[in-house]
């Protein structure tokens, strides 16, 4: 995408530089614009993404809880319990805090955080 941006001095002009920047296509001056550009979409893309990942990350905590009625193994009976054990001692060992907003989490972590 920034090659377009590069040589064109319609981009340049529409920010008001001079018809000498423009005509020399700053590389510079370019990417700098460029950057300034596509800062919103990232935040946009991001967002998307992580609510992607918090989507699948809930999928796969319910499997892994459903699991146990869907095998008869002796060993998949306390399934549900051990992945909230795991996740309580992960929860402990990476010194999280318990208490956070759903807006900051859902914007900030790619998976949810303990009280949700």
């Amino acid at each position: 995408m920034f090659p377009a941006f590069l040589h064109t001095s319609q981009f340049l002009w529409a920010f008001d530089f001079s018809k000498a920047v423009c005509a020399s296509s700053s590389t510079i001056v370019a990417f700098l614009l460029f950057q300034m550009i596509l800062s919103p979409l990232e935040v946009v893309i991001g967002i998307a993404l992580n609510f992607l990942s918090r989507r699948f990350q809930w999928e796969a905590d319910r499997f892994a809880c459903e699991i146990q009625e869907r095998l008869s193994a002796l060993e998949m009976r306390d399934m549900g319990e051990r992945l909230s054990w795991a996740l309580i001692m992960l929860h402990v060992k990476n010194r999280s805090s318990l208490w956070g907003d759903w807006l900051y989490s859902a914007y900030h972590h790619s998976h949810p955080i303990l009280t949700e």
